[in-house]
Protein backbone atom coordinates (compact mmCIF):
# COMPACT_ATOMS: atom_id res chain seq x y z
CA UNK A 1 0.00 0.00 0.00
CA UNK A 2 1.15 3.52 -1.06
CA UNK A 3 2.25 5.60 2.27
CA UNK A 4 0.79 8.84 1.16
CA UNK A 5 2.23 10.52 4.51
CA UNK A 6 5.82 9.73 3.12
CA UNK A 7 4.61 10.79 -0.81
CA UNK A 8 3.50 14.08 0.36
CA UNK A 9 6.53 14.69 2.66
CA UNK A 10 9.39 13.68 -0.36
CA UNK A 11 7.59 15.45 -3.13
CA UNK A 12 7.47 18.53 -0.16
CA UNK A 13 11.21 18.47 0.34
CA UNK A 14 11.20 18.33 -3.18
CA UNK A 15 9.70 21.80 -4.57
CA UNK A 16 12.81 23.76 -4.86
CA UNK A 17 14.79 21.28 -6.75
CA UNK A 18 11.61 19.56 -9.00
CA UNK A 19 11.67 21.60 -12.12
CA UNK A 20 15.19 22.03 -12.87
CA UNK A 21 15.75 18.23 -12.10
CA UNK A 22 12.45 16.94 -13.46
CA UNK A 23 13.43 17.09 -17.53
CA UNK A 24 11.50 13.68 -18.52
CA UNK A 25 8.35 14.87 -17.01
CA UNK A 26 8.50 18.62 -18.59
CA UNK A 27 9.27 16.76 -21.79
CA UNK A 28 5.68 14.41 -21.36
CA UNK A 29 4.14 17.79 -20.24
CA UNK A 30 5.02 18.85 -23.76
CA UNK A 31 3.43 15.56 -25.23
CA UNK A 32 0.11 15.82 -23.34
CA UNK A 33 -0.25 19.68 -24.61
CA UNK A 34 0.14 18.72 -28.34
CA UNK A 35 -2.56 15.73 -27.81
CA UNK A 36 -4.95 17.97 -26.18
CA UNK A 37 -4.94 20.53 -29.15
CA UNK A 38 -5.04 17.50 -31.22
CA UNK A 39 -8.37 16.11 -29.63
CA UNK A 40 -9.64 18.39 -27.24
CA UNK A 41 -12.22 21.79 -28.54
CA UNK A 42 -10.45 24.73 -27.84
CA UNK A 43 -12.86 25.51 -24.97
CA UNK A 44 -13.00 23.44 -22.23
CA UNK A 45 -15.87 24.28 -20.02
CA UNK A 46 -14.56 22.48 -16.81
CA UNK A 47 -10.80 21.07 -15.90
CA UNK A 48 -9.47 18.79 -13.81
CA UNK A 49 -5.77 18.62 -13.00
CA UNK A 50 -4.49 15.65 -11.02
CA UNK A 51 -1.07 16.31 -9.33
CA UNK A 52 -0.47 19.51 -10.45
CA UNK A 53 2.79 20.57 -9.22
CA UNK A 54 4.01 23.77 -9.21
CA UNK A 55 1.24 24.21 -12.08
CA UNK A 56 3.37 25.25 -15.00
CA UNK A 57 1.41 22.56 -16.72
CA UNK A 58 -1.97 24.31 -15.76
CA UNK A 59 -0.64 27.03 -16.81
CA UNK A 60 0.65 26.14 -20.52
CA UNK A 61 -3.30 25.02 -20.96
CA UNK A 62 -4.86 28.09 -19.57
CA UNK A 63 -2.41 29.45 -22.32
CA UNK A 64 -3.90 27.55 -25.02
CA UNK A 65 -7.35 26.68 -24.06
CA UNK A 66 -10.17 28.49 -23.26
CA UNK A 67 -11.07 27.17 -19.55
CA UNK A 68 -14.11 28.21 -17.48
CA UNK A 69 -13.37 26.18 -14.49
CA UNK A 70 -10.22 24.87 -13.98
CA UNK A 71 -9.27 22.98 -10.65
CA UNK A 72 -5.94 21.78 -9.53
CA UNK A 73 -5.32 19.00 -7.20
CA UNK A 74 -2.26 18.18 -5.14
CA UNK A 75 -1.05 16.06 -2.30
CA UNK A 76 1.56 18.60 -1.15
CA UNK A 77 0.49 22.65 -0.61
CA UNK A 78 0.84 24.62 -3.80
CA UNK A 79 -1.09 27.04 -3.01
CA UNK A 80 1.23 29.94 -3.15
CA UNK A 81 1.83 29.06 -6.92
CA UNK A 82 -1.82 29.94 -8.11
CA UNK A 83 -2.56 32.84 -6.47
CA UNK A 84 -2.07 35.59 -9.54
CA UNK A 85 -4.36 32.67 -11.39
CA UNK A 86 -7.75 31.60 -12.33
CA UNK A 87 -6.73 28.21 -11.45
CA UNK A 88 -8.68 27.01 -8.32
CA UNK A 89 -6.31 24.88 -6.29
CA UNK A 90 -7.11 22.54 -3.91
CA UNK A 91 -4.63 20.30 -1.75
CA UNK A 92 -5.54 16.85 -0.96
CA UNK A 93 -5.53 13.07 -2.50
CA UNK A 94 -6.95 12.83 -5.46
CA UNK A 95 -8.01 9.09 -4.89
CA UNK A 96 -10.62 11.11 -2.54
CA UNK A 97 -11.96 12.82 -5.42
CA UNK A 98 -15.32 12.39 -3.93
CA UNK A 99 -14.45 14.67 -0.65
CA UNK A 100 -12.24 17.16 -2.39
CA UNK A 101 -15.25 17.99 -5.54
CA UNK A 102 -18.68 15.85 -4.45
CA UNK A 103 -20.52 15.66 -7.85
CA UNK A 104 -18.74 17.52 -10.16
CA UNK A 105 -17.95 16.04 -13.60
CA UNK A 106 -15.16 17.96 -16.17
CA UNK A 107 -15.01 18.44 -20.22
CA UNK A 108 -11.26 17.24 -19.58
CA UNK A 109 -9.27 15.59 -17.00
CA UNK A 110 -5.29 15.87 -16.66
CA UNK A 111 -2.45 14.27 -14.95
CA UNK A 112 1.31 14.33 -15.96
CA UNK A 113 3.32 11.58 -14.12
CA UNK A 114 1.43 11.75 -11.44
CA UNK A 115 -1.48 8.32 -11.19
CA UNK A 116 1.13 6.42 -10.78
CA UNK A 117 1.21 7.12 -6.83
CA UNK A 118 -2.47 5.81 -7.22
CA UNK A 119 -4.42 2.62 -7.60
CA UNK A 120 -5.02 2.87 -10.88
CA UNK A 121 -7.33 0.31 -11.25
CA UNK A 122 -9.88 1.42 -9.25
CA UNK A 123 -9.51 5.11 -9.66
CA UNK A 124 -8.87 5.29 -13.47
CA UNK A 125 -13.08 3.91 -13.45
CA UNK A 126 -13.64 6.22 -11.13
CA UNK A 127 -12.00 8.96 -13.71
CA UNK A 128 -14.10 7.76 -16.15
CA UNK A 129 -17.36 8.64 -14.60
CA UNK A 130 -16.50 12.41 -13.51
CA UNK A 131 -16.31 12.68 -17.07
CA UNK A 132 -19.02 15.05 -19.19
CA UNK A 133 -20.04 12.93 -22.22
CA UNK A 134 -17.51 13.45 -24.93
CA UNK A 135 -15.33 14.50 -21.68
CA UNK A 136 -11.50 13.96 -22.34
CA UNK A 137 -9.36 12.04 -20.20
CA UNK A 138 -5.57 12.56 -20.67
CA UNK A 139 -2.56 11.67 -18.71
CA UNK A 140 1.12 10.46 -19.25
CA UNK A 141 1.93 7.90 -16.18
CA UNK A 142 5.18 5.43 -16.07
CA UNK A 143 5.17 1.52 -17.30
CA UNK A 144 6.56 -1.76 -16.26
CA UNK A 145 9.52 -1.33 -17.22
CA UNK A 146 9.87 1.53 -15.32
CA UNK A 147 13.28 2.52 -13.06
CA UNK A 148 14.12 -1.28 -13.61
CA UNK A 149 17.25 -1.10 -12.36
CA UNK A 150 15.91 0.26 -9.28
CA UNK A 151 13.31 -3.26 -9.00
CA UNK A 152 16.27 -5.28 -10.17
CA UNK A 153 19.19 -4.60 -7.59
CA UNK A 154 16.72 -3.35 -4.91
CA UNK A 155 13.15 -4.13 -5.08
CA UNK A 156 11.47 -0.54 -5.23
CA UNK A 157 8.82 -0.14 -7.27
CA UNK A 158 5.50 1.28 -7.78
CA UNK A 159 2.67 -1.09 -9.06
CA UNK A 160 3.47 0.28 -12.38
CA UNK A 161 0.91 -1.03 -15.31
CA UNK A 162 1.11 -2.21 -18.46
CA UNK A 163 0.03 0.11 -21.78
CA UNK A 164 -2.81 -3.03 -22.62
CA UNK A 165 -3.75 -2.62 -19.28
CA UNK A 166 -4.86 0.91 -19.78
CA UNK A 167 -8.26 0.19 -22.52
CA UNK A 168 -9.55 -2.57 -20.36
CA UNK A 169 -9.68 -0.23 -17.16
CA UNK A 170 -11.60 2.44 -19.48
CA UNK A 171 -14.11 0.39 -21.21
CA UNK A 172 -16.59 2.78 -21.21
CA UNK A 173 -14.52 4.88 -22.98
CA UNK A 174 -12.86 5.67 -26.92
CA UNK A 175 -9.25 4.86 -26.61
CA UNK A 176 -7.87 7.92 -29.01
CA UNK A 177 -3.84 7.35 -28.37
CA UNK A 178 -2.37 5.12 -26.39
CA UNK A 179 1.25 4.69 -26.84
CA UNK A 180 4.82 4.27 -24.94
CA UNK A 181 8.47 5.46 -25.05
CA UNK A 182 11.43 4.84 -23.74
CA UNK A 183 14.32 7.16 -22.23
CA UNK A 184 17.25 6.59 -20.49
CA UNK A 185 19.15 8.91 -18.62
CA UNK A 186 23.09 8.79 -17.75
CA UNK A 187 24.91 9.66 -15.09
CA UNK A 188 28.34 10.15 -14.37
CA UNK A 189 28.32 8.05 -10.85
CA UNK A 190 25.28 5.99 -9.33
CA UNK A 191 25.36 8.81 -6.50
CA UNK A 192 24.15 11.54 -9.00
CA UNK A 193 21.27 8.89 -10.02
CA UNK A 194 20.15 8.77 -6.40
CA UNK A 195 20.78 12.47 -6.24
CA UNK A 196 18.47 13.43 -9.48
CA UNK A 197 15.45 10.80 -7.63
CA UNK A 198 15.74 13.06 -4.80
CA UNK A 199 15.63 16.12 -6.61
CA UNK A 200 12.23 15.20 -8.05
CA UNK A 201 10.64 13.34 -5.35
CA UNK A 202 10.63 9.77 -6.25
CA UNK A 203 12.50 8.20 -3.75
CA UNK A 204 9.21 8.21 -1.78
CA UNK A 205 9.56 4.49 -3.43
CA UNK A 206 9.70 2.99 -0.42
CA UNK A 207 10.09 4.14 3.27
CA UNK A 208 13.03 3.74 5.83
CA UNK A 209 15.47 2.49 2.47
CA UNK A 210 18.79 3.03 3.43
CA UNK A 211 21.55 3.36 0.96
CA UNK A 212 24.73 2.03 1.03
CA UNK A 213 28.14 2.13 -0.38
CA UNK A 214 27.86 -1.49 -1.54
CA UNK A 215 24.64 -0.39 -3.44
CA UNK A 216 26.10 2.24 -5.42
CA UNK A 217 29.26 -0.20 -6.37
CA UNK A 218 26.95 -2.92 -7.38
CA UNK A 219 24.52 -0.18 -9.53
CA UNK A 220 27.33 0.95 -11.08
CA UNK A 221 28.88 -2.67 -12.38
CA UNK A 222 25.35 -3.75 -13.10
CA UNK A 223 23.58 -0.88 -14.72
CA UNK A 224 27.04 1.37 -15.83
CA UNK A 225 25.47 4.59 -13.74
CA UNK A 226 22.16 4.25 -16.43
CA UNK A 227 18.34 4.81 -15.41
CA UNK A 228 15.22 3.76 -17.36
CA UNK A 229 12.02 5.67 -17.60
CA UNK A 230 8.97 4.04 -19.20
CA UNK A 231 7.15 6.02 -20.00
CA UNK A 232 3.06 5.52 -20.95
CA UNK A 233 0.44 8.21 -22.52
CA UNK A 234 -3.16 7.87 -22.85
CA UNK A 235 -6.05 9.81 -24.83
CA UNK A 236 -9.34 8.87 -23.68
CA UNK A 237 -12.86 10.15 -25.11
CA UNK A 238 -16.17 9.20 -22.71
CA UNK A 239 -18.79 7.97 -25.75
CA UNK A 240 -22.12 9.81 -25.60
CA UNK A 241 -24.17 6.41 -24.88
CA UNK A 242 -21.69 5.91 -21.59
Amino acid sequence: MLQKDSIQKRFHTAKATYKQNANIQNGMQKTLLALLKKHAPNHLESVLELGCGNGDFSKKIMESFLCKDYYALDLVDFSSDFVDSNICFLQGDFEHLDSLLPSLKFNCILSNAALQWSNQRTLLPLLSQRLKPNGILLFSTFGTNNFKELKELFGLSLDYLDLQDYPILLENCEILECFESTQILRFNSPLEIFKHLQNTGVNALKRNFTLKKAHLKEYETRFQNALTYHILFICAKLTSKS
